[in-house]
């Protein structure tokens, strides 16, 4: 840096000396002076730079992190950056509270897709269940993030082994909901998304000898979702033999046959997943 700053300092200088020749001024001594003061100056930025490095890798030695993390001063992702995220305000976290938001405390190295375009960069993500947003930190280090990501359903998160889409979708009781599924089977005939939530549920005082209290908590909650044919809805699904049979019912005696002789639980997801491979496969 201070090489380049000499060399700009010195061309010009050679311009200023033209230019006064061309002006006709005779004595140059001012123009001597001028550059004997900038490289003096010159030398004092050179100091100050170096202290300001110093100071940096001192005291900031953890903002050092590897090259595969994303930059967001780079140029590249900075539109992508402004338009996937945004920021939040979080209210103090209840420390008398059993059990967490999340299913995965710590963020997660992770990619996005952005209307269909694969970001390069790595971000690093967590999922909170109970608000059901995505929040993104500055490193996979850090205990708190008041930055999420956008609920577009042109954003698609992946984090860990895990795909994340915003959707609308109907309900048990077939209301219509917008939130995070996540995309567990994907099949030329059917789509098949399970919710994981955290429902926070209050403190309850025993009001008997014979009742129990139960501390504030946060309790799992989850939910399995399809969408077939055209994939334009997506609707609950319930986990029972009979129910799966009468939505691929073109397929029953094929879908009983093979639930039966392959001792299928619908409600275990490997052996759902199961079920629909086969019914893609028919």
């Amino acid at each position: 840096m201070f090489l380049l700053i000499t060399h700009l300092a010195n061309r010009i200088f050679y311009e200023l000396y033209f230019l006064f020749i061309c002006i006709g001024l005779k004595n140059l001594k001012y123009v001597f002076f001028i550059k004997s003061n900038l490289s003096y100056s010159l030398k004092k930025m050179k100091n100050l730079i170096n202290s300001i490095f110093l100071t940096i890798t001192f005291i900031f030695p953890t903002i050092i992190l590897s090259q595969s993390q994303t930059d967001l001063t780079d140029s590249r992702v900075q539109d992508a950056y402004t338009d996937l995220i945004n920021s939040v305000t979080r209210s103090i976290i209840k420390t008398d509270i059993k059990g967490t938001p999340y299913f995965n405390e710590k963020f997660a190295d992770s990619k996005i897709k952005y209307f269909d375009k694969s970001l390069e960069d790595i971000f690093y993500l967590r999922y909170n269940a109970f608000s059901d947003e995505i929040e993104m930190g500055k490193n996979k280090f850090q205990n708190e993030s008041v930055e999420i990501v956008q609920k577009n359903e042109n954003i698609v998160c992946y984090i860990g082994d895990e795909i994340f889409l915003f959707k609308n979708y109907k309900n048990e009781i077939e209301n219509i909901k917008k939130g995070y599924l996540n995309l567990i089977f994907d099949g030329k005939k059917s789509k098949i998304y399970r919710s994981n939530r955290k429902i926070f549920m209050e403190a309850t005082q025993a009001r008997t000898s014979l009742e129990r209290a139960f501390p504030a908590r946060y309790i799992d909650e989850k939910s399995y979702y399809i969408s077939l044919n055209d994939f334009s809805e997506i609707t609950y699904l319930k986990l029972s033999k009979k129910n799966i049979i009468k939505l691929i019912d073109s397929k029953e005696k094929n879908i009983k046959k093979f639930i039966s002789e392959n001792k299928i639980k619908v409600k275990n997801e490997i052996d759902l997943i199961k079920v629909f491979h086969f019914h893609d496969s028919l």
